[in-house]
């Protein structure tokens, strides 16, 4: 069954059924520096332009992937940009290779740094560099890794 796109009011496109479906899939966790965790899937969010990614701007200056762990922050994520000209879409990310493989070879060059959970509580920023070498680094063969 395909997930069906739902026009919303204010004009961005909310995918409804691929984010519950996604999140469903499971609850594999990498155990980062206390007290994150980071579950699969987590969701970056794709835009139908050049840029492909959502990019935020942290404070200092620097240009940073979002990374949402919840399928809500990512509903929320889509809204606050609903208009923006540039459709956004989730893309689930099922694994810790899949994730390593996006953040080495599909980013654009400016970015170098994920911030998990922007529109969270606690944002959690990572570097590129040791978010790859962390997930490169340890083998899933068990739910958690510790790092």
């Amino acid at each position: 069954m395909g997930a069906e796109i739902v026009e919303a009011s204010c004009r961005g496109y909310v995918v409804g059924d691929k984010i519950g479906d996604a999140a469903a899939f499971g609850t594999r966790a990498l155990q980062m520096t206390s007290p994150f965790e980071l579950s699969f899937p987590c969701f970056i969010v794709r835009r139908d332009d050049a840029s492909r990614f959502a990019v935020v701007q942290l404070p200092d200056g620097s240009h940073a992937i979002a990374i949402l762990t919840d399928p809500n922050l990512v509903q929320m994520f889509l809204f606050e940009r609903c208009f923006d000209r540039i459709h956004h879409h989730p893309l689930p990310i099922n694994t810790p290779a899949g994730l390593a493989r996006i953040l080495t070879k599909h980013l654009p060059p400016e970015v170098t740094h994920v911030v998990f959970n922007p529109n969270g509580i606690q944002p959690r920023i990572e570097s590129v560099e040791r978010l790859v070498k962390l997930l490169k680094s340890h083998r899933v063969v068990v739910d958690v890794i510790d790092f």
